[in-house]
């Protein structure tokens, strides 16, 4: 633990103090370049922007260049893209009809290229919001003209104590709200924990007083007392009987903390983990304007946390651990393939964060890792449904008894499917559709919804 506690010390003594975002473009051929992610201005926000080594290759045109780096405002992610789409298919240049709130900076000046430009814009009341960095070469027009140049920008809020903050004004209760989430886990686990080694002493406890009047008894038939623990989404009952079966033998009750139960303890101290670190990712952010060694501990919890979430949906969904003690051979197949799409989805992970910001392979690469999430989200589904028929095709066989036992779990596993699709709908889909309609200073709510949702899920899951 102390070993633990100094690792996570390190980000704090090693992170520099860089909050500048820097783009080196080589022969770029596009006209249209979107730079960086959409940043949300306040009041009193301040925004820098500097460009240095700028070559527009190809013949001067008549009318001569006309290159620019600005910042535009836009309601939401969709109205940019309209925008930003027309100019990348037809060429139109987006500063033919200018906004009374554009901040624009004109590198055009051929004579200027050795040298370096720069602006500095002071946010007020009137133009804050929500603001979209672009690079477009108007001319000379086409795909064919090669362009270089060093752009860096720099943006900063102010937040409500005064102090400098370079979170977009969307994201500043974010560190905040990781920190209450992380705190809620820890405490989860925490019960978790106290849960199944108080389950373990109940069953020792209740076997041994259950024993003594076995052995008090010898011919009578002592009445049967059950355990119940709602261990994972499935409610278990174990029965522990002290009934005489053939042959006069005491009847040992299955265990009640199985391997499944310490494979989710696992799982909550990796939840608790990606969101410390996701705390302390955008609380250096905020202060110093960069979180890159945090960065590095957070995709490694992220990418345990994510392997282990979909492991432990499949492993409770054949039933593994609870009705079997083995996996069949289609259940093995599926849950090779998920782990195989989540480390391709980690992969593209980390590679959108290190890839060069503007690039045009970031969007694509975004959507990929989007079709890989949706793609494990479906697979982890069908042990589901083959469980649910499996059951439903022993019903009817065996005593009253055992088909009761059946129907038992066989509701259970269908609870526990539309549990799963709801959580899949939940994150995947509505979040999403939430983020779209919330302001640029509410921006932070579509993280707070799909942390509270996963919360509520896990939370049932565990109960």
């Amino acid at each position: 633990m102390p070993s633990a506690f100094f690792l996570f010390l390190i980000p704090f003594a090693v992170v520099a103090y860089n909050p500048l975002n820097t783009l080196h473009a080589n022969n770029q051929q596009s006209s249209i370049l979107h730079i960086d992610k959409p940043y949300g201005f306040g009041p009193y926000a301040t925004a820098n922007l500097t460009a240095s080594r700028v070559w527009v290759g190809g013949k001067v045109p008549p009318e001569g260049y006309g290159v620019y780096f600005f910042l535009r405002r836009y309601y939401d992610q969709s109205d940019f893209a309209v925008d930003y789409e027309k100019a990348l298919s037809y060429g139109d240049c987006l500063l033919a009809e200018p906004q009374p709130t554009d901040i624009v900076l004109n590198v055009s000046d051929q004579t200027q290229w050795d040298g370096t430009f720069s602006l500095k814009h002071e946010f007020t009341e009137e133009d804050q919001g929500l603001y979209f960095l672009v690079y477009q070469r108007c001319k000379p027009e086409g795909n064919r003209v090669k362009t270089s140049f060093t752009f860096t920008h720099q943006f900063n809020n102010i937040d409500r104590y005064g102090n400098v903050d370079y979170l977009s004004a969307g994201e500043q209760p974010l560190p905040t709200m990781y920190t209450t989430f992380c705190f809620i886990y820890i405490a989860l686990t925490a019960a978790w924990v106290t849960g199944i080694k108080r389950a373990k002493k109940e069953v020792s406890l209740e076997f041994r007083v259950l024993s003594f009047f076995f052995l008090e008894s010898q011919k009578k038939k002592v009445a049967k007392s059950y355990f119940v623990a709602e261990l994972p989404c499935l409610t278990v009952t174990q029965r522990q009987s002290s009934e005489r079966v053939a042959g006069g033998n005491f009847r040992q009750s299955e265990l009640v903390v199985h391997h499944i139960h310490h494979m989710m303890t696992v799982l909550l101290i990796f939840k608790s983990l990606t969101l410390f670190t996701d705390f302390g990712r955008y609380h250096y952010i905020s202060t110093h304007g960069t979180g890159e060694v945090w960065a590095v501990f957070y995709y490694i919890f992220t990418f345990c946390r994510g392997i282990m979430l979909f492991v432990i949906i499949l492993l409770i969904g054949s039933g593994w651990s609870f009705l079997k003690p083995f996996l069949n051979d289609k259940e093995k197949k599926i849950i090779f393939f998920v782990l195989i799409l989540q480390v391709i989805d980690n992969i593209f992970l980390v590679a959108i964060a290190s890839d060069e910001k503007g690039s045009s392979a970031r969007s694509n690469l975004e959507n990929f890792l989007h079709l890989v999430d949706i793609i494990c989200c479906c697979a982890i589904l069908f042990p589901i449904v083959w469980q649910v028929r499996s059951l439903e095709n022993v019903i009817g066989e065996g005593g009253s008894k055992a088909e009761e036992r059946t129907i038992e779990k066989l509701t259970l596993f269908r609870q526990f499917y539309v549990l799963v699709i709801v959580y899949i709908y939940f994150t995947r889909i509505l979040v999403f559709l939430v983020a779209t309609l919330l302001t640029f200073k509410h921006a932070w709510l579509s993280n707070f919804f799909e942390e509270g949702g996963t919360l509520i899920v896990e939370r049932i899951v565990w109960r």
